[in-house]
């Protein structure tokens, strides 16, 4: 049986490229997350583009679990579906993706992608949703079923090794340049647009607008991509979503905050490991780095003790070079 002490911990949006977030790092004081580096040396460097269907750090969540990933077929769904004993053998050739209801602001020159989680769908209204779009969806061979108040699971042929974009690369921004556009999608192109006329007079949107709360009137598809089989890993992996909606909203206020709680944290994280059993990936939105201990011979330590490197030096890092 493997140590739990031995763990990689990753952290998505550790330097962000909002300018408010990158103006912010020089302000940042992260003693633990300094210290602990110091007796560190950078082993990995992976990278990505902004233009990329998944981001960096979703796709290190799975590599670095075990799993097989392309660019927009990570098979978060089929993984999801496997788990809950939904996708058998038999099934493997049928597409698997993940379903997410949303609220689409509509604009004269382009069309805006609230965050979902401020939907707070309930259990009920989920369902209530996704019973009410079953029957669409199923006219084109898909197959809709529960999984989170906020998604739910698709099955289907048109999902078969169809690339989609992250859920994270549209919310708060433009929808246009995401949707995709391959003749196989077109049924969802179409069935996006039904679903803006059925929802728009739905009695559970009339209900949520008159408790002020924002109406569901799109849905997002992603996580599609075949199942496989997750290689053993040595390392119980740890991802810290703590920075993300921050950072993604570039709240630097917010972002220094919870960089502070995470810095502060890190030692109960860390608790009943050694430094030689950690290791430490340092996600950007375009690099990341992967740092392990390694023993330093006297004269560094020393150095270090008299010259500390702080913790800005290993975020900035992680910054595009202009």
């Amino acid at each position: 049986m493997r140590d739990n002490s031995d763990m990689h911990l990753l952290i998505p949006y550790a330097a962000a490229t909002g300018p408010r977030c990158q103006t912010a790092i020089s302000q940042l004081q992260l003693p633990h997350v300094g210290a602990l580096l110091q007796r560190f040396k950078r082993v990995e460097q992976h990278f990505g583009q902004a233009n990329d269907l998944t981001p960096l750090h979703e796709r290190l969540t799975l590599t670095l679990a075990g799993h097989s990933v392309q660019d927009g077929l990570t098979a978060q769904a089929a993984l999801a579906a496997h788990k809950l004993g939904l996708h058998t053998d038999t099934q493997s050739s049928q597409g698997w993706a993940c379903i997410t209801p949303c609220h689409w602001q509509i604009h004269a020159d382009h069309v805006h992608m609230a965050d979902p989680t401020d939907l707070q769908l309930s259990t009920e209204e989920s369902l209530t949703l996704m019973h009410a779009m079953q029957g669409y969806f199923a006219e084109d061979g898909i197959t809709l079923h529960p999984h989170m108040q906020s998604s739910w699971l698709a099955q289907g042929d048109v999902f078969h090794d169809l690339p989609t974009a992250s859920l994270e690369r549209v919310v708060g921004s433009s929808v246009d340049a995401w949707i995709n556009r391959q003749p196989q999608a077109k049924p969802l192109r179409r069935l996006q647009n039904e679903m803006q006329m059925l929802l728009y007079t739905h009695p559970l949107n009339d209900a949520r607008a008159a408790r002020g709360k924002p109406v569901v009137n799109s849905f997002w598809v992603s996580g599609t991509g075949t199942f496989n089989t997750p290689t053993p890993q040595a390392q119980r992996l740890v991802c810290d979503t703590s920075l993300i909606k921050s950072a993604r909203q570039d709240n630097a206020t917010a972002w220094i905050a919870a960089w502070q709680k995470l810095d502060s944290q890190l030692r109960d994280t860390l608790s009943g490991t050694t430094q030689d059993t950690i290791r430490i990936t340092l996600c950007g939105e375009e690099q990341a780095h992967t740092y392990a201990y390694q023993a330093q011979p006297w004269y560094k330590r020393i150095q270090q003790r008299i010259k500390p490197t702080p913790a800005n030096h290993y975020l900035q890092a992680l910054l595009p070079k202009l």
